[in-house]
């Protein structure tokens, strides 16, 4: 991506000014945490996406790299500010027919989200009431949206 497009797209997400340059990286600082980008050679393109905490640097002597990479400017972005959830609790939802919910038996099952868990992506507590029980931490791509809350 070039490199204007990523810091409009990082200043859209955290706010005008967010994005300074640290020698040859771009950084921007939210929530404690600094992610930060190079450009790819001479070029407008982009590269090498980090994310690390804000207090956490990386040490040559004990060989150890704070943070870690992604893959491109969309997840550095939901790391620091990650999306709203897709449902709501009180949301009525249907487990979605896939391989994985097929194999633990929860495939067409329909429950109300009771809780919202945030990780690295989403995943929610949906209670079944025709079972009497709770599926825990459903990924918020198993399940489909029945009626609103």
């Amino acid at each position: 991506m070039i490199n204007e497009k990523v810091i409009a797209k990082v200043e859209k997400a955290l706010g005008k000014g967010s994005v300074t340059r640290d020698g040859q990286r771009y950084c921007a600082r939210h929530n404690g945490m600094v992610i930060s980008w190079l450009l790819n050679g001479s070029g407008p393109e982009t590269c090498n996406y980090h994310v690390r905490r804000e207090n956490d640097h990386s040490d040559s002597y004990t060989d150890y790299f704070a943070g870690y990479f992604v893959d491109n400017p969309t997840q550095m972005i939901n790391v620091v500010c990650p999306p709203d959830p897709k449902f709501a609790e009180g949301d009525m939802v249907r487990v979605k027919n896939n391989k994985r919910q097929l194999r633990s038996g929860n495939a067409g099952k329909l429950g109300m989200v009771i809780r919202t868990i945030q990780y690295a992506t989403t995943h929610y507590n949906v209670l079944v009431p025709a079972e009497g029980k709770t599926l825990g931490n459903v990924s918020q791509r198993d399940l489909e949206l029945i009626a609103a809350a």
